[in-house]
């Protein structure tokens, strides 16, 4: 970015290629970590998943999950949903309700289990 900005900033009348030359490449670099980072999104049901086990006792909102796993809301909720076919604010509520219903089958009660 700063090369783009130098680039920019010198004379001459090929400024405006070196500039151009510059962008493509930083467009070049930006498009391989977008790659990389949907290599590494395999295991996004995975992660948010031991999110919730972490702390199933919270009320985790779908902004909170995403803040978690460094992804925007609506990054989150494009992976998780293109991954899986569920959105993932039905996964979290699903998945608390999962925790409750485990709960109450070691004999808590469901005060207790509002509680917890």
């Amino acid at each position: 970015m700063a090369d783009l900005l130098e680039a920019l900033h010198q004379p001459g009348q090929g400024r405006e290629w070196l500039a151009l030359a510059r962008l493509g490449e930083l467009c070049s670099a930006v498009l391989r970590e977008c790659a990389r980072l949907d290599r590494t999104d395999a295991p996004l049901v995975e992660r948010l998943s031991a999110l919730v086990d972490e702390a199933p006792e919270r009320d985790w909102t779908l902004d909170e999950a995403a803040a978690e796993l460094r992804l925007s809301r609506s990054i989150l909720a494009h992976r998780f949903v293109a991954q899986t076919g569920e959105a993932p604010a039905r996964f979290l509520r699903r998945r608390r309700c999962e925790h409750a219903r485990h709960l109450l089958e070691r004999g808590m009660s469901v005060r207790e289990v509002l509680i917890a």
